[in-house]
């Protein structure tokens, strides 16, 4: 299948802190804020006699909106409904936003994490006073003692970075009471399998569609996913049917061989993936993943198959091709650079029962190609914030293959907000293999907002080779050097706990004439033009 990357102004401070890091139960200096795109004033005294937990933002922050929304849903409705913490001091969570880059992204990300109180600290100068380093960072503040003529507001804790909502509730239930505070870098949660015990902070569920269709190749991926986000990380469940229909068509004279009959095949596959994110304040972070799958992979595979079959059947030789295969990876995740710089290494191992080649040989009779294949590969990828309107992400990997020379690949890729509606994401990658295998690609996506929910985009790629490389000693079914083109279009809405999405578009396929030995193929390597269409629904609760 073809293929397939979150917003707000910022406060304006009027009075701020001294400029110096503030520790944990210091008396905090008079503090004035602006209200969200409001001339209004807040000082701190609005909330005298509260327990406060300050929670600094900005809308391209990946990790903040969570962390925004759990605030919200699991602090302060909590403390909202038991009426304040155990000793009985009422609990308050105000979002503090650090970018005035792009009011409609803030617009859009206050609606979505559901922040009922926004105010703006212009340049992150609070951010700084108060000792962060990078967002999200969460601050709480005690007003037990505060009047309007009296501001002794004490800083209870500060940290960058969010471990889940529960270690927030230990801190203010311990207040009025015994203090807890955050550590800098608090331990690791849970790791496998206690995790899947842990009560659950959020969770994703989403189903998609997406299908290709041609005058002879139906392609048909149906998917269902499921997140859940624990005190520790993130689980990530994952099933997908593909459905691939061919109209196998023979050789042109002379090729053909007189068995060999036009015929209609399908075949189905199911694939199973189960991931583990670890999230937290540490500056590095674990991931692992695993999964199974049973079927072919693709629709090139079913055709050269079924030459096979329908050449060789009769011979005792031959048998029946049964393709599965399974893989585990492993990998970590390090900000380098407080929220804006992050590196990602991912090990990968993958094992496939693959349908083989036959080749007939003088003296040996039928011979079966290799059918079982290991790869290994690794990928380093660089992701970082130049600007709050420019995102960059380059990645590199290096693919290991059974029967193969090393292939080594880079794709870089771009966010870039151009204004208040408008993103552009261009993408470009290129694959090197020897003897003589190379592969570019480039594209490009805009998108256009037209209110809080609606988004349009428009995209265009192009990828052309020179061709596969075959060195298995079979006949030869390696495809002939190809270019292809697509061009779609598509429609998003976005509401506060669930997303649709409709993407449809042309997409061309387009080969030299065949080698010698790849002419047998002729009718598998035709230019064809295929249409493109993909829907998908999420759901966050």
């Amino acid at each position: 299948m073809i293929p397939q990357v979150a917003t707000f102004p910022i406060l304006t401070t009027a009075m701020l802190f001294v400029a110096c890091t503030l520790d944990a139960t210091e008396v905090l200096p008079p503090l004035e804020l602006r209200n969200w795109k409001e001339e209004e004033v807040v000082r701190l005294d609005a909330f005298t006699g509260k327990i406060v937990v300050l929670d600094f933002f900005a809308h391209w922050c990946v990790p903040c909106l969570p962390t925004s929304q759990a605030l919200e849903k699991e602090v302060r409705a909590h403390y909202r409904e038991s009426g304040g913490n155990p000793q009985g001091i009422p609990v308050e969570v105000v979002g503090i936003n650090i970018d005035q880059s792009l009011p409609a992204r803030t617009q859009f990300y206050i609606r979505k994490s559901g922040l009922a109180h926004v105010l703006e600290d212009k340049d992150g100068t609070l951010l700084k006073a108060l000792g962060g380093k990078g967002i999200p960072f969460i601050a709480i503040v005690d007003g037990r003692k505060a009047t309007p003529e009296n501001q002794d507001w004490q800083l209870v804790s500060a940290s960058t970075g969010f471990n889940g909502s529960g270690q927030v509730r230990t801190i203010i239930d311990g207040i009025g009471g015994q203090s807890k505070s955050i550590p800098d870098h608090p331990a690791r949660g849970n790791l496998w399998p206690a995790i899947f015990l842990e009560k659950g902070q959020s969770q994703l569920m989403e189903a998609s569609v997406e299908t290709l269709q041609s005058d002879a190749v139906d392609l048909l991926d149906t998917s269902f996913r499921y997140r859940r986000s624990l005190p520790g990380g993130d689980i990530d469940l994952s099933f997908t049917r593909t459905a691939i229909d061919i109209a196998y068509r023979p050789p042109p004279a002379p090729y053909a061989y007189s068995v060999e009959t036009p015929l209609s095949r399908s075949e189905r596959m199911a694939s199973y993936q189960a991931g583990f994110q670890e999230t937290g304040v540490n500056p590095v972070l674990l991931n692992a993943s695993g999964g199974v799958y049973d079927g072919y992979a693709d629709f090139r595979s079913v055709w050269i198959d079924e030459r096979f079959r329908q050449i060789n059947n009769t011979s005792p030789l031959y048998s029946d091709a049964d393709p599965s295969g399974w893989n585990l990876a492993g990998g970590a995740r390090w900000e380098y650079l407080p929220t804006t710089g992050f590196a990602q290494l991912d090990l990968v191992y993958q094992s496939d029962v693959v349908s083989p080649g036959y080749e007939w040989q003088i003296g040996k009779g039928l011979v079966r190609g290799i059918d079982e294949l290991e790869t290994w590969a690794a990928s380093l990828g660089f992701e970082n914030v130049l600007t709050p309107q420019i995102r960059t992400l380059h990645q590199f990997s290096a693919i290991d293959t059974t029967a193969r020379e090393n292939r080594f690949s880079y794709q870089g890729s771009m966010n870039y907000a151009a204004g208040e509606q408008w993103v552009w994401r261009p993408v470009f990658g290129l694959t090197k293999e020897d003897p003589n295998f190379t592969s570019t690609a480039f594209g490009l996506t805009i998108e256009y907002e037209l209110d809080q929910a609606w988004t349009l985009s428009l995209s265009g790629r192009h990828y052309d080779d020179s061709g596969e490389i075959e060195d298995i000693a079979v006949i030869s079914s390696a495809a002939p050097p190809m270019d292809a083109s697509q061009l779609g279009a598509g429609i998003r809405w976005t509401g506060t706990d669930r997303a649709f999405r409709l993407q449809a578009g042309k997409y061309r396929t387009r080969y030299d004439e065949p080698g010698i030995g790849q002419v047998e193929y002729y009718h598998l390597y035709q230019d064809r033009d295929w249409l493109y269409l993909e829907c998908s629904f999420s759901l966050n609760f």
